[in-house]
């Protein structure tokens, strides 16, 4: 599976948060509301609206529905 013209963005939004943020700066995100997350990825390399609402709203799921997902 490639990841087509992605894979620019992939890579340097990788390196960008190995160099400026810790290693569980993405696990962290999970703790954070919903809007606050999403502006912290929107800060990302070529992390957008659209893409930048995906992580967000799985983070909103977990944290709002974690005793029905764990059913």
């Amino acid at each position: 599976m490639g990841f087509g013209y992605r894979a620019a963005y992939i890579a340097k939004t990788a390196q960008q948060i190995k160099q400026h943020h810790s290693s569980h700066y993405l696990h962290d995100l999970r703790h954070k509301s919903y809007h606050r997350a999403r502006a912290k990825l929107l800060k990302l390399h070529g992390v957008g609206a659209k893409v930048g609402m995906t992580p967000t709203d799985l983070i909103d799921l977990y944290q709002n529905h974690l005793a029905e997902l764990r059913l």
